[in-house]
């Protein structure tokens, strides 16, 4: 059975809300949002699991998110 906070998030039209974005901030303002975010996670998921002091291996992975996300197949 699903709930209804699942059926409205299934609702929503991502690609209407981020066009929106896009067109108030500019994508280069959102990418750079978004690699910023990526690497903050990152350092403190690494961190937990004790590999946070390898700070080029964890910028490594943001670079290839960044420049990765949204550009392979779905399986």
């Amino acid at each position: 059975m699903k709930t209804e906070s699942f059926t409205q998030a299934a609702a929503l039209d991502i690609a209407t809300r981020v066009d929106k974005l896009n067109d108030e901030f500019g994508q280069d303002l959102l990418m750079r949002a978004s690699v910023w975010m990526t690497l903050r996670e990152s350092k403190v998921s690494f961190t937990i699991e004790g590999e946070g002091k390898e700070l080029e291996r964890i910028e490594r992975f943001a670079d290839v998110m960044a420049r990765r996300t949204g550009k392979g197949e779905l399986c």
